[in-house]
């Protein structure tokens, strides 16, 4: 309170501030505001708990009079505000009084200097007591003789501003906040924590720069985790503000008129709190946008030490299978090659070992796609089971040695374990190992291990080919979080990987090599591009589609293709929008989101097979000259196209716009192969395909994925895993798999 009065009332109840606020809407816009209209709420039912809460938070309150022209009228009122600690209107305090000014003549001034209350007063009062006796009628207002018209007041119910509002709530952990423990319950913004991290840095470099052993720098563990304190929120505001420039930009951009949660500054911005503002898919998207690249820059502080005193030393990291926390495609870039951490669902009773393998060759494709260039490393697994599914079911014998060849097939030059012996202790002490709590060797799951050493052994000739892909997959993790948020279709699963997944099952059970990449990466490497619920199209890249298929290239999109843009605005005109609909030669008119056991049918026109449908079923309306491929059988859309073929330019563009079964999607992949002139293999029900490349050779790796042997045809030569030379073809038992080594001339 500072100096209050004897009688504080005036300052406690706000009404000293609120006249001194009249005095200054006086002078700054020469308008009357009736002392009685103005909104005023004191501090009188403050408590130490609200200044406490607000330290903690890197607040203080204070009790503002606050006045702005919005659309020619004026907005006033006195509450308490938290005030942001770091600003000189924290700092006001004792005997001090300040005003802040805003204006387009005087840009922002701060005045700020002792008030009367730190001296006596009388003789003021009794200096206005004379001048009333002697009609001089010079007011403290500063005008003489002068009527001010009367302001234009904006009603309070309209206006919109930040100010302290305590609410009692449960206090459970993550409502007020998150309670530490677990991992990752740092802040990668903190000073603190970023300057002891660089010098932890420093002297394990300092230490171990010349070592023999130190081969390569593996920073941190599963990089993670959001953190919503007031340096963080700090930061996010200032990256808003170098992204948009202006609070009007932002608004556009985030589209708040809607439900009126217009922002007025950028330091009313927040986090999407799981408690607060959660409406808004441009605040949602901007802040993981946000977290990543915090994170990169964090991750930058510890690189550039470790490039500077052991620049000879690769740096890695361990990434996580379709991870949604960060959008490895950047991550990436501070890394000289990726590694991940792959923990599939072996033995699942509702999916096929055949199933789980195909969904673990696309998590090894997703994240060899963010280095395509360079092999990758499988830092974490486990030789047996883990401890934190949510039944953590034992590898069958010879999962281990077929899953650890499959990862290399797709282009891992190294597998490794987590870990090497179980702990006595700890939230993983029941995890798999290779030595079990009993300390022997000879048990079931070493021997295991040891016949997978054994394979991978036999496969050192392949270390540093890369996989030779006819076909892209793209990939964006911008577009998987604004699908993962918008209010439409399937609330809250949308199954963008499903149908990833599936799509990437089919390409392989043709023989076709399938890199998964991003949306800057260059597609005219590529025969074939799958476009699996492209739901969000960048600047640029719906020209890069549209170019690429002029110039004979062959692209398969899906449902949801080009629905919104970078921002999560919706496009005119129809969808896809961008200028895609040019391109495949259809209009997306309505979405039909189908109930959980609901179903439909895709009937294809030039022959008698049909397709079962759930999910989603888009009503599409196509352009003249463009094919229809199959028709909806059922509701009353049937007869209706959902599937086409449209000819741009040179090339082919396939759209999909049911979610159709495995049968379905097979059948519209082998024709757009067969334009993009691919060629396929006729491999057995549970085999993969993969092929890896290098200037002296081609490894051709087929993995049979099925507990039933299997005859498969292949190339002719050298099989690497069993030492034998193979003529056209073998036959693999179950879960093995051969490596043909075919020298290139």
């Amino acid at each position: 309170l500072g100096y209050a009065e004897a009688d504080p009332t005036l300052d406690i109840d706000g009404f000293d501030t609120a006249h001194k606020l009249v005095l200054l809407i006086r002078l700054a816009w020469g308008v009357d505001y009736p002392y009685t209209k103005m909104p005023i709420e004191g501090i009188r039912n403050l408590d130490k708990m609200d200044i406490d809460f607000a330290r903690e938070f890197g607040y203080r309150i204070k009790l503002l009079g606050r006045a702005r022209m919005r659309d020619g009228k004026l907005e006033a009122g006195v509450f308490p505000t938290l005030v942001n600690h770091t600003y000189l209107l924290a700092r006001v305090g004792g005997a001090y009084n300040a005003v802040r000014v805003e204006g387009n003549a005087v840009g922002s001034l701060f005045l700020h200097g002792l008030g009367a209350g730190s001296l006596p007063t009388a003789s003021a009062v009794l200096g206005d007591l004379i001048s009333s006796a002697r009609q001089n009628n010079k007011l403290n207002s500063g005008f003489v003789k002068q009527v001010l018209p009367q302001a234009d007041i904006l009603p309070p119910e309209e206006a919109c501003s930040t100010y302290y509002m305590r609410f009692m709530v449960k206090d459970d952990p993550g409502v007020l906040r998150d309670l530490s423990g677990a991992r990752h319950n740092h802040c990668y913004t903190s000073p603190v924590y970023r300057e002891k991290t660089r010098e932890m840095d420093k002297r394990l470099a300092k230490r171990f720069a010349n070592h023999p052993g130190v081969i390569l720098w593996h920073l941190s563990n599963e990089y993670g985790g959001e953190c919503y304190c007031p340096l963080c929120q700090e930061r996010f505001r200032g990256w808003l503000k170098e992204k948009y420039h202006t609070i009007d930009a932002l608004n556009h951009a985030w589209w708040t008129s809607f439900w009126s949660h217009h922002y007025d500054s950028f330091d009313e911005v927040e986090p999407p709190f799981d408690n607060g503002e959660q409406s808004l898919n441009g605040l949602k998207l901007d802040w993981r946008r946000f977290t990543t690249w915090n994170m990169m820059d964090y991750v930058h502080s510890e690189t550039a030490i470790l490039r500077k005193r052991t620049p000879n030393v690769p740096i890695t990291t361990n990434l996580m299978e379709y991870f949604p926390g960060l959008d490895y495609h950047k991550l990436q870039r501070e890394l000289d090659f990726v590694c991940w951490d792959s923990y599939p669902h072996w033995g699942r009773p509702d999916r096929s070992t055949t199933v789980t393998a195909g969904m673990t060759a696309f998590d090894h494709a997703l994240i060899r796609g963010c280095k395509p260039d360079k092999p990758f490393l499988l830092m974490e697994s486990t030789p047996s089971l883990v401890n934190w599914h949510e039944y953590n079911k034992l590898k069958r014998p010879g999962v281990n040695r077929m899953s650890a060849i499959q990862t290399v097939a797709c282009g891992a030059d190294g597998v490794q374990y987590f870990q090497w012996r179980k702990g006595r202790g700890g939230s993983e002490q029941f995890h798999g190992a290779v030595v079990d709590h009993d300390g022997r060797d000879d048990t079931r799951v070493f021997n295991e291990v040891t016949a997978t050493n054994e394979a991978l052994a036999a496969l050192t000739p392949v270390c540093g080919s890369l996989p030779k892909a006819a076909a892209a997959m793209i990939f964006d993790w911008d577009n998987r979080w604004a699908l993962d948020d918008a209010w439409g279709m399937q609330i809250k699963q949308k199954n963008l990987r499903e149908t990833c997944c599936q799509l990437y099952a089919q390409l392989n059970h043709c023989g076709v090599e399938t890199d998964v990449v991003g949306v800057d990466a260059d597609l005219n490497r590529y025969k074939l591009v799958v476009l699996p619920m492209l739901f969000m199209t960048k600047p640029g890249f719906a020209q890069k589609i549209r170019e690429y298929v002029e110039n004979g290239g062959t692209v398969v999109a899906t449902y949801l293709l080009g629905y919104v843009d970078e921002s999560t605005l919706c496009w005119l005109g129809g969808f896809p929008g961008d200028g895609l609909r040019e391109v495949f030669g259809v209009t997306a008119s309505e979405l039909d989101t189908l109930y959980p056991g609901e179903g439909n049918r895709a009937i294809w026109v030039k022959s008698s097979q049909q397709s079962s449908i759930k999910d989603y079923c888009e009503l599409l309306q196509p352009a003249e000259g463009t094919e229809v491929v199959a028709v909806y059988g059922q509701d009353f859309y049937s007869g209706h196209a959902a599937v086409t073929h449209h000819v741009f330019g040179k090339g082919h563009a396939y759209y999909i716009g049911a979610r159709l079964d495995d049968a379905g999607n097979a059948a519209v992949l082998r024709a757009a192969l067969a334009d993009a002139k691919v060629h396929l293999r006729d491999l057995p029900q549970g085999v993969e395909y993969h092929c890896r490349e290098s200037e002296n050779a081609r490894y051709h790796f087929y993995i049979n994925t099925t507990q039933s042997a299997v005859k498969v045809q292949v190339e002719s030569g050298a099989d690497l895993l069993s030492g034998k030379n193979v003529l056209g073809s073998m036959e693999l038992k179950p879960y093995d798999a051969c490596a043909i080594e075919e020298k290139v001339k």
